[in-house]
Protein backbone atom coordinates (compact mmCIF):
# COMPACT_ATOMS: atom_id res chain seq x y z
CA UNK A 1 0.00 0.00 0.00
CA UNK A 2 1.07 3.46 -0.92
CA UNK A 3 0.25 6.88 -1.57
CA UNK A 4 -1.60 7.61 -4.58
CA UNK A 5 0.29 9.96 -6.92
CA UNK A 6 -0.94 11.70 -10.17
CA UNK A 7 1.41 11.88 -13.50
CA UNK A 8 2.64 15.23 -11.94
CA UNK A 9 3.76 13.45 -8.75
CA UNK A 10 1.07 14.95 -6.80
CA UNK A 11 -1.01 13.01 -4.08
CA UNK A 12 -4.34 12.15 -4.83
CA UNK A 13 -7.27 13.10 -1.97
CA UNK A 14 -10.48 11.56 -1.82
CA UNK A 15 -12.66 14.79 -1.99
CA UNK A 16 -15.43 13.50 -0.24
CA UNK A 17 -13.23 12.18 2.56
CA UNK A 18 -10.38 14.51 2.40
CA UNK A 19 -8.33 11.48 3.32
CA UNK A 20 -5.01 10.68 0.90
CA UNK A 21 -5.93 7.94 -1.81
CA UNK A 22 -4.26 4.50 -1.83
CA UNK A 23 -2.77 2.41 -4.48
CA UNK A 24 -2.05 -1.46 -4.40
CA UNK A 25 -0.60 -4.51 -5.99
CA UNK A 26 0.16 -3.98 -9.32
CA UNK A 27 -0.82 -0.28 -9.40
CA UNK A 28 1.54 0.49 -6.54
CA UNK A 29 4.45 -1.10 -8.51
CA UNK A 30 4.03 0.60 -11.78
CA UNK A 31 3.56 3.94 -9.72
CA UNK A 32 6.88 3.27 -7.98
CA UNK A 33 8.56 2.58 -11.16
CA UNK A 34 7.14 5.76 -12.80
CA UNK A 35 8.52 7.53 -9.97
CA UNK A 36 11.86 6.28 -9.93
CA UNK A 37 12.09 6.94 -13.88
CA UNK A 38 11.20 10.66 -13.37
CA UNK A 39 13.67 10.01 -9.80
CA UNK A 40 16.27 9.65 -12.77
CA UNK A 41 15.55 12.40 -15.00
CA UNK A 42 15.40 15.07 -11.94
CA UNK A 43 12.01 15.68 -11.81
CA UNK A 44 10.80 13.99 -8.79
CA UNK A 45 7.84 16.63 -6.84
CA UNK A 46 8.77 16.16 -3.57
CA UNK A 47 13.01 16.64 -3.55
CA UNK A 48 15.04 17.85 -6.29
CA UNK A 49 17.63 16.28 -4.65
CA UNK A 50 16.53 12.74 -5.00
CA UNK A 51 18.05 10.01 -7.22
CA UNK A 52 21.04 10.45 -9.17
CA UNK A 53 23.45 13.27 -9.51
CA UNK A 54 22.35 14.86 -13.47
CA UNK A 55 25.96 15.16 -13.63
CA UNK A 56 26.73 11.36 -13.05
CA UNK A 57 23.75 9.99 -14.83
CA UNK A 58 20.51 10.96 -16.93
CA UNK A 59 18.93 9.45 -19.23
CA UNK A 60 20.50 8.75 -22.34
CA UNK A 61 19.04 10.87 -25.52
CA UNK A 62 19.66 7.66 -27.76
CA UNK A 63 16.21 5.75 -27.79
CA UNK A 64 17.18 2.81 -27.70
CA UNK A 65 19.48 3.17 -25.02
CA UNK A 66 16.23 5.34 -23.29
CA UNK A 67 14.03 2.55 -23.29
CA UNK A 68 17.42 0.18 -22.36
CA UNK A 69 16.97 2.87 -19.39
CA UNK A 70 13.66 2.64 -18.63
CA UNK A 71 13.47 -1.40 -18.92
CA UNK A 72 16.41 -1.37 -16.18
CA UNK A 73 14.30 0.81 -14.00
CA UNK A 74 10.49 -0.64 -14.67
CA UNK A 75 11.69 -4.66 -14.44
CA UNK A 76 13.20 -3.90 -10.71
CA UNK A 77 9.42 -3.54 -10.00
CA UNK A 78 7.43 -5.98 -12.26
CA UNK A 79 7.96 -7.46 -16.07
CA UNK A 80 6.08 -5.13 -18.45
CA UNK A 81 4.59 -6.45 -21.20
CA UNK A 82 6.13 -4.50 -23.99
CA UNK A 83 8.53 -0.62 -23.87
CA UNK A 84 8.19 1.23 -27.24
CA UNK A 85 8.55 4.63 -28.42
CA UNK A 86 5.55 6.17 -30.10
CA UNK A 87 5.45 8.61 -32.76
CA UNK A 88 6.04 11.49 -30.71
CA UNK A 89 9.15 9.82 -29.25
CA UNK A 90 8.05 9.14 -25.95
CA UNK A 91 8.90 5.74 -24.48
CA UNK A 92 5.29 3.81 -23.70
CA UNK A 93 5.34 0.99 -21.11
CA UNK A 94 2.82 -1.51 -21.51
CA UNK A 95 1.74 -3.43 -18.26
CA UNK A 96 -0.67 -6.10 -17.69
CA UNK A 97 -2.77 -6.33 -15.03
CA UNK A 98 -3.00 -9.34 -12.86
Amino acid sequence: MGLALDDDGTILFNTTTGLSKQRYGQELLEQDARSECRCEQDTYFADLFYGRSPFAWKLSPRQSDRVADVKRIVTKYYEPASITVDGAGRIVVDSVLQ
